[in-house]
């Protein structure tokens, strides 16, 4: 089950990744 662990872990860190960025672009736009 190491592998699932892994997918999720990875899938995490992807998703958070991307709602930073689209913070960033978001307040970037603001200013």
């Amino acid at each position: 089950k190491k592998i699932v662990i892994t997918g999720i872990a990875g899938y995490l860190v992807v998703l958070f990744t991307y709602l930073g960025v689209g913070l960033l672009m978001k307040s970037s736009h603001s200013f």
